[in-house]
C-alpha cells in the first residue's frame, strides 16, 4: 500500500485539510452532562466549560442544484422557515409523494363507474331476493342487510375515511402500512360484530335468527372487500376499485343463478352466496394491493387517528339513526303507507345518491393531497361538486315528475315501477325534489371540510342538524300528513346550509394561511445569490422575524381553535 501512495501526490489534499481546519473554531460552551472540573478551592466548578469544534460552513457538503431535497444532506446553511411539529412524518423526511395515476377527470368516471356496480349488483339481488322468496323470508333478508349497511357506514368512518384524509399522496411504503392497518381493523371489525350477530341469531331462532348467523360468517369478508376500494381510492386508482367490484358482482349473479337453478327459495343461502363472492373478492384485492391487512395493527390504527375517526363514526351513527328514527316514528304516530311512500321516493331519487356517493368516495382523497390550494379555489370547487349533486338529483327527480304518469300500457312508468306505492310516491315526489337539493347542496362543501381534516367541526353541524331531521318532519306529520312530514325535513335541509358554507370559508381561509405561513420562501434573493450563510446580520434578522412569525401564527391559531381540531397537513408535515 505504501508503494502506492507514494506514487500519489497528496500535497494539494493537505493544503486542503489544513485550510479546513484553519477555518474552524472552538468554542467554549457550558457543560451539560458530567461530572464538574475541580474548582480553584478544591470543590467543582459549577460553571465549567467544554470546547467544541466547529466545523467551517463552506465546508459541509451541499445537496445537488437539482435536488435540494436529497433526504439528509438539505442546505444547513440557507435560512429557512422554521418547520412546525406534524403527526406524521413521511412528508417531512424528504419522501416523495406518489402521484395518483391518470388524470383527475378519468379518476372521477372510473369512481363513478364503480358505485355504479356495487350500488346495481347490490340492488340487483335485492330485486332477485324480493321476486323469489316469500315476504317473510325477504323481511329477514332486509334485517340482515340493515345490519350490514350500518357496520360498512362505521367501518368507512374508522378505517377508509382516515386513510384518504390523510395519506392520499403518501409514498407508496408509508401507504401500504397504513392500509394494511387500516383493512386489519375492518377485519377485527367484521369479526367481532359478527360473533354479536351470531349471539343474537341463535337466540332469536327463525328466518330472521338464521340470517344473522349466515351475516356472522360473512361479514369479515363483505367489510375487508369494502375497505379495499377505500384503499384503491386514497391511492388514485379508481380502476382497481372498478374491477374488484366487478370481480364481486360475476360471482355473486353465479352464485345466485346456482341457487335459483336449484329453486332454493330461502334468504340465508342468497347471503352466503352475496357474502361469499365478498371474500372472494376480498381475496383478489390482496393480489390487488400487494400486501395483506394487519388485523394485529388494527388498535394501533385506532389510537393512530382516534382525533377523528370517533368524530367522523359519530356523525354518521347521528344522522343516520336520526333519520331511520324519524322514519320509524312516523310509521308509528302516521300510516305505514305514509312510510312506504317515502321509502318509493328514496328508490326513485337512488340514482342520485350512488352520484353522490362516488363524488365522495373520489372527493376526499382528491383534495386531501391537494395541499396547496388556495382558498378561492377550494371554496370553488366544493360549490361545483355540490351543484353537480344537486343539479342531477333536480333533473332525475323532474323526468320521474314529468314521465311517470305516462302510460304504457294502460298502466303509468311510475306504477310499473313501484306498483300501488306510486299514487302516494307521485304526490310527495315534487317536495322531495326540494329536500334532496338542500342535503346535496353541502355534499362537496362536506368533503372539502372532511379532506382539511375538519371532522370535529362537521360533527358539530351534524349534531345540531340530527335533532332539527326528527323534530320538523314528526311535526309536519302532525300538521300536514306527508306533505308536511317532506316540508319538514326540507326545512331540516336548508336550515344548515349557510352553516356549512361559513365553516367552509373559515376553513379554507385557515389552510392557505397555514400553507403560507410553512412554506413561505424567505429572501429568495439571498438564497438565489447563495449570499445567506455568509452574512450574519441578515441571518440573524432572518431568524429573529421568523421567530416572531411563527410565534404569532402560533397564538392565532390556538386562538382560532380548540384543543383537538383538526388540521391540515402541508408539504412538510404530517397527519398523524
Amino acid at each position: 500500500m505504501n508503494s502506492f501512495t507514494q506514487t500519489i501526490d497528496l500535497t494539494a489534499l493537505r493544503r486542503r485539510l489544513e485550510e479546513q481546519d484553519a477555518a474552524g473554531r472552538s468554542d467554549a460552551t457550558a457543560r451539560l452532562y458530567g461530572r464538574g472540573r475541580p474548582g480553584t478551592d478544591g470543590g467543582r466548578d459549577a460553571d465549567g466549560t467544554q470546547f467544541l469544534y466547529r466545523d467551517p460552513a463552506g465546508y459541509r457538503r451541499r445537496p445537488p442544484a437539482d435536488d435540494a431535497d436529497e433526504l439528509g444532506l438539505r442546505d444547513l446553511d440557507r435560512v429557512e422557515e422554521p418547520r412546525r411539529a406534524a403527526p406524521a412524518t413521511w412528508a417531512r423526511d424528504g419522501e416523495a409523494a406518489t402521484a395518483p395515476k391518470g388524470s383527475t377527470r378519468g379518476r372521477a368516471l372510473w369512481t363513478l363507474l364503480d358505485q355504479l356496480i356495487s350500488s346495481g349488483t347490490n340492488s340487483i339481488l335485492m330485486f332477485v331476493v324480493a321476486r323469489e322468496v316469500v315476504p317473510a323470508e325477504f323481511g329477514a333478508f332486509s334485517v340482515a342487510f340493515a345490519v350490514f349497511a350500518v357496520v360498512i357506514g362505521f367501518s368507512k368512518s374508522t378505517g377508509g375515511q382516515p386513510l384518504s384524509i390523510r395519506y392520499a399522496g403518501a409514498p407508496a411504503s408509508v401507504f401500504s402500512a397504513a392500509a394494511a392497518k387500516a383493512t386489519g381493523s375492518a377485519l377485527v371489525l367484521g369479526v367481532g360484530v359478527g360473533l354479536g350477530c351470531a349471539v343474537v341469531g341463535t337466540l332469536m331462532g327463525g328466518a330472521v335468527g338464521s340470517a344473522l348467523l349466515t351475516l356472522a360468517v360473512v361479514l369479515p369478508g363483505l367489510l375487508v372487500q369494502d375497505l379495499w376500494r377505500q384503499v384503491f381510492f386514497a391511492q388514485g386508482r379508481p380502476a382497481a376499485a372498478a374491477a374488484n367490484d366487478a370481480v364481486w358482482g360475476v360471482v355473486q349473479i353465479a352464485g345466485v343463478a346456482v341457487l335459483l337453478t336449484r329453486h332454493v327459495a330461502l334468504a340465508s343461502p342468497m347471503l352466503l352466496a352475496w357474502g361469499a363472492a365478498a371474500a372472494v373478492a376480498a381475496l383478489i384485492g390482496v393480489v390487488q394491493a400487494g400486501f395483506w391487512p394487519a388485523p394485529g395493527r388494527a388498535l394501533d390504527w385506532v389510537r393512530e387517528h382516534r382525533d377523528i375517526n370517533g368524530y367522523l363514526a359519530a356523525e354518521f351513527v347521528t344522522v343516520q339513526g336520526a333519520l331511520n328514527a324519524t322514519l320509524l316514528v312516523i310509521g308509528a304516530i302516521g300510516t305505514i303507507e305514509l312510510v312506504g311512500a317515502l321509502r318509493g321516493v328514496q328508490t326513485l331519487l337512488g340514482p342520485t345518491t350512488i352520484f353522490a356517493i362516488g363524488i365522495v368516495s373520489w372527493a376526499i382523497p382528491e383534495f386531501a393531497q391537494r395541499k396547496d390550494m388556495t382558498a378561492a379555489a377550494r371554496l370553488r370547487a366544493a360549490y361545483l361538486l355540490s351543484a353537480a349533486v344537486a343539479t342531477l338529483g333536480i333533473i332525475w327527480g323532474l323526468v320521474f315528475l314529468v314521465f311517470g304518469q305516462i302510460k304504457f300500457g294502460g298502466t303509468p312508468l311510475g306504477e310499473h315501477l313501484l306498483g300501488d306505492t306510486w299514487a302516494n310516491t307521485h304526490h310527495l315526489l315534487g317536495l322531495s325534489i326540494i329536500q334532496q337539493a338542500g342535503a346535496a347542496s353541502t355534499v362537496g362543501v362536506s368533503c372539502m371540510l372532511i379532506a382539511l381534516g375538519r371532522a370535529k367541526d362537521t360533527f358539530r353541524l351534524n349534531v345540531i342538524m340530527a335533532p332539527q331531521l326528527l323534530l320538523y318532519p314528526l311535526l309536519g306529520v302532525y300538521l300536514g300528513g306527508g306533505t308536511g312530514a317532506v316540508i319538514g325535513f326540507i326545512v331540516a335541509n336548508w336550515v344548515m346550509v349557510p352553516a356549512w358554507f361559513r365553516l367552509l370559508r373559515r376553513a379554507a381561509r385557515d389552510a392557505e394561511r397555514e400553507w403560507d405561513e410553512t412554506n413561505a420562501p424567505g429572501d429568495r434573493g439571498a438564497r438565489a445569490t447563495g449570499t445567506g450563510g455568509n452574512q450574519p446580520d441578515q441571518v440573524s434578522d432572518r431568524l429573529e422575524h421568523s421567530d416572531r412569525r411563527d410565534r404569532r401564527g402560533e397564538r392565532d391559531r390556538d386562538q382560532r381553535s380548540g384543543p383537538g381540531r383538526g388540521a391540515p397537513a402541508s408539504k412538510h408535515q404530517s397527519v398523524e
